[in-house]
């Protein structure tokens, strides 16, 4: 068994980053933003509502009902905080699904903004609606952030619930510790120098590698508005304007931003400022890339990820050299990350000789989960 010497929480990470850089901008969303410290403060009023008021305790389970908005983030940082388990869900889903995924968790609240209100509250379940909690803002005493400080959470709790897609029956909710995520980010290229563009949905695991991965760096978060990721004028024009220099998608949105700055002079030179795309969900094709490359610098890097939700976002990686574009259809998946193991076993679970097919079992510490 690998393992690291993980010794920080997640919402610690971020308190640390924090502290050192109070007045770097943290969020932007259009012409919203929070620093560092701005953000800080809200997540700690935020906790201890939920701690205080709402009774959350160490292991409780919250979900959250909220899409892209600084109240998401806000949302994601304050459950860890406060001890909880974070666990989202897709405002996309059938009310029924919902109500499924809600029980199946026994969720102590459900978090919502003034936009998602009104959509979920026929459930059953306890609501807190956490831009009235931000409309209500005031600084914690010093005693009252010590109190946070003394919540019994640790690099061994659970920090946030994945669901499965369900695609074989009912959803299963994949069950994430600090230790884990930690681990993972010992490997990341997110730097503190990096702008960060959040679009993935709540839906998605990797809307926790953009949001906690940029924010447990010290990194800037660049969120988009509700379905502004469809809008590739609008995408482009964000990531020009706010000089991003990361980003994370699925290859199929990569693919069409291809065919749109082939289509769109205007925009052809937006994405210049981009140095790492981070792909992953998705076979990457080598022409995904060809059809970009005109359009980034010459020095972006791209990387072709590889993992189920059960193993925290990604286990394998590719660095892709621009070489083997002409040579290669389908790019490989790569290597294990540090802190994973990789085994391609038969159905014997024996070891498969090279060329033959085999299922890809991973192990490592950013591996260890269990299902509820």
């Amino acid at each position: 068994m690998i393992t690291s010497n993980v010794t920080t929480c997640i919402h610690q990470a971020f308190i640390e980053q924090a502290i050192l850089h109070p007045n770097k901008v943290a969020i932007t969303l259009d012409d919203q933003s929070l620093t560092y410290n701005q953000l800080l403060n809200q997540v700690r009023q935020l906790t201890f509502v939920l701690i205080n008021d709402k009774g959350v305790h160490p292991g409780d389970i919250v979900c959250q009902y909220i899409d892209r908005s600084i109240e998401m983030i806000v949302g994601i940082m304050s459950i860890m905080m406060s001890g909880a388990v974070y666990a989202p869900l897709n405002p996309s889903n059938p009310l029924d699904r919902l109500e499924l995924l809600v029980h199946q968790v026994d969720t102590k609240l459900i978090l919502v903004n003034q936009m998602s209100l009104s959509c979920i509250s026929s459930l059953n379940v306890p609501i807190l609606d956490i831009s009235e909690v931000i409309e209500s803002y005031h600084l914690l005493t010093d005693a009252q952030i010590e109190e946070l400080s003394k919540v019994d959470v640790t690099p061994d709790s659970i920090s946030h619930i994945v669901f499965t897609s369900g695609s074989t029956g009912t959803p299963k909710a994949v069950q994430i510790r600090h230790r884990n995520f930690m681990a993972y980010m010992e490997t990341h290229v997110i730097q503190t120098n990096d702008i960060v563009l959040q679009f993935t949905s709540s839906s998605f695991d990797s809307h926790l590698d953009e949001i906690n991965g940029a924010l447990v760096r010290g990194a800037q978060l660049v969120a988009l508005k509700n379905g502004g990721h469809f809008d590739f004028d609008y995408v482009t024009k964000t990531i020009y304007d706010k000089k991003v220099t990361y980003i994370g998608p699925v290859p199929s949105w990569l693919n069409a931003l291809g065919k749109f700055l082939n289509e769109n002079h205007h925009a052809q030179q937006r994405v210049k400022s981009v140095r790492c795309w981070y792909l992953g969900g998705e076979t990457l094709l080598s022409s995904t890339i060809i059809q970009l490359l005109p359009f980034v610098d010459e020095q972006s890097r791209f990387f072709n990820l590889y993992g189920p939700a059960e193993i925290t976002v990604v286990a394998t990686c590719h660095e892709v050299r621009r070489e083997e574009l002409s040579t290669t259809v389908s790019l490989p998946i790569g290597y294990p990350l540090i802190g994973y193991c990789i085994y391609l076993l038969d159905e014997y679970r024996q070891p498969v000789v090279p060329g033959q097919l085999g299922e890809i079992i991973i192990g490592g510490e950013p591996s260890a989960f269990y299902y509820e």
